[in-house]
């Protein structure tokens, strides 16, 4: 919409009559080419500025004289007439001719470009994201728009005529002028003023789409890896959604934080660790992430793989082909990422990359000595293994047992079991043995052991593992007001919403109805 109004000014400085017919009609098809439908309403503004208001501004007084001055048999003010007549049939004219030129382009295009029905030249095929739902919301901007800019000339127009019917002095036109403008000012202002808040804010007909905006965000910093971004952006204001939360709680993981403070955040369940595959373009780019670092290279595969497909103007998505080249080369599928690369040679942004991961085909070696590759490659799984999503927590229990040093998968699968409140098998997936230690057990784990240790015993002091000492404190002061008072609800959301207990009490979550298998 910008680039069509500074294309439409640009239009109205040609002095020369033949230089801006010239302008108007070859940047119809141009700018129709650069920014779709929105070319009418530039259309519309060039031949009002060029063809309608000159004529306009023959106020009615002065084209009475005219009429008189012909009957008067005055051979040069009858050929001023008659040319000023033909000079705006002329005008009339070119306008309607570039209207209606206008209006046929989207017709040209489906004749040439068969592939997208009618409905998509209109708006321009490239420029609406949601197909079978354009916003028709736009509408109701460009009548505005084209309103506030007719209006702008027009009512000054108005106020020169009214100056005719009464006498002033030398100067009243300059002063008539000022107030001509004070009135386009005070008038048309609030009018447009008025549109926005009644269709904006009254009807809520084009909200800001804050949510979106926020999921963007953090998808955009899980994909270049800003992780310290992710959680300032949490520490503001905690996720809520699915999909943010997923972003939250792999940057957690990569800064060391997931199991100590993953409950100092909202979470909604497993879905915020592990997603399971939705037919979507959005939500399996971002799920596909927390896969993809864990190993399960195929799952991340199938994830960008299905979310460019379900892109709703069927395009192809760039980062999902990036990620395909990545899981192909993984896996030693190295013509396959050749062809993905080949792609990619022949975009902008991702040529280079492209180019220097040519050298990765068919090199091992490394790969294998690649920071992000190499490790995903080493945590492979080495047996075949149907993938469920109902089943995460066994699957990670394998996964973690094939390779006893793969941390992020020990995390995971003792994340999972927390959010899906699985305390009976907490204990034992604790005390697997592991190629790795911690300087002290993880403050969640200490809440969910302190917990199943409290509902058999009282004395906190026999407990077999180490537990910090406010741990033990704050647990039993949970545990009295939680048996003491009838709602304990609110007191424990004010003191203890940032602990496991007060998640397993008191949060819900459900698991989506879908299912997927897949082999390894």
């Amino acid at each position: 919409m910008l680039f069509t109004l500074i294309i439409t000014l640009a239009g109205t400085f040609p002095t020369s009559r033949s230089v801006s017919r010239i302008y108007l009609f070859t940047s119809i098809p141009v700018l129709y080419w650069l920014a779709g439908g929105t070319v009418i309403l530039s259309t519309l503004l060039l031949v009002y500025y060029s063809f309608l208001l000159p004529s306009l501004r023959l106020t009615s007084h002065d084209l009475s004289q005219t009429v008189l001055k012909k009957r008067e048999d005055d051979p040069s003010l009858s050929n001023e007439g008659s040319l000023l007549l033909n000079m705006d049939r002329k005008k009339c004219f070119l306008g309607l001719l570039a209207i209606c030129f206008t209006l046929s382009l989207p017709f040209i295009s489906k004749h040439f470009l068969k592939q997208y029905p009618l409905i998509r030249y209109w708006w321009g095929s490239d420029y609406v994201h949601f197909v079978n739902n354009p916003p028709y919301i736009i509408h109701y901007l460009w009548a505005m728009i084209f309103i506030i800019v007719v209006g702008i000339n027009f009512l000054p127009n108005l106020k020169y005529q009214n100056r005719k019917l009464k006498p002033q002095t030398a100067k009243s036109p300059k002063k008539s002028k000022s107030i001509s403008q004070f009135l386009n000012f005070s008038f048309i202002q609030p009018l447009a003023l008025m549109f926005v808040i009644y269709f904006v804010i009254i009807k809520n007909a084009y909200p800001q789409n804050l949510s979106k905006e926020e999921i963007m965000a953090y998808d955009y910093h899980c994909k270049m890896q800003n992780w310290d971004r992710i959680i300032e952006m949490a520490n503001r204001k905690s996720p809520a959604v699915p999909m943010t939360v997923t972003c939250l709680n792999l940057a957690l993981y990569k800064t060391g934080q997931l199991s100590d403070v993953m409950f100092h955040y909202f979470q909604n369940g497993p879905e915020g660790l592990l997603p399971s595959f939705q037919r979507d373009f959005m939500i399996p780019m971002v799920g596909g992430e927390p896969y993809y670092y864990l190993g399960f290279v195929n799952t991340a595969q199938r994830f960008a793989f299905e979310a460019m497909e379900a892109l709703p103007d069927f395009q192809k998505s760039v980062r999902s082909i990036k990620r395909l080249a990545e899981t192909n080369l993984i896996n030693g599928y190295y013509e396959v990422a050749s062809k993905y690369l080949s792609i990619l040679e022949n975009t902008l942004f991702y040529k280079n990359w492209a180019k220097e991961t040519r050298k990765f085909l068919h090199n091992d070696v490394m790969i294998q000595s690649h920071p992000e590759w190499g490790e995903i490659r080493r945590f492979q799984t080495t047996n075949d293994f149907l993938f469920s999503s109902r089943e995460i927590n066994k699957i990670l229990g394998i996964y973690f047992q094939q390779n006893t040093d793969h941390r992020m998968a020990y995390e995971y699968l003792m994340a999972y079991v927390l959010l899906t409140k699985d305390i009976q098998n907490f204990p034992v997936y604790f005390q697997w043995e592991k190629d790795f230690s911690y300087k002290e057990i993880p403050k969640s784990y200490q809440e969910a052991l302190a917990y199943i240790w409290g509902l058999n015993y009282s004395n906190t002091d026999d407990f077999p593992f180490p537990l910090n000492q406010s741990v033990k404190q704050a647990v039993i002061s949970y545990a009295n007001i939680y048996t003491s008072i009838q709602l304990p609800e609110p007191i424990l959301r004010n003191q203890f919403s940032k602990t496991y207990w007060y998640y397993l009490h008191f949060r819900d979550y459900k698991l989506p109805n879908t299912e997927i298998n897949l082999q390894y």
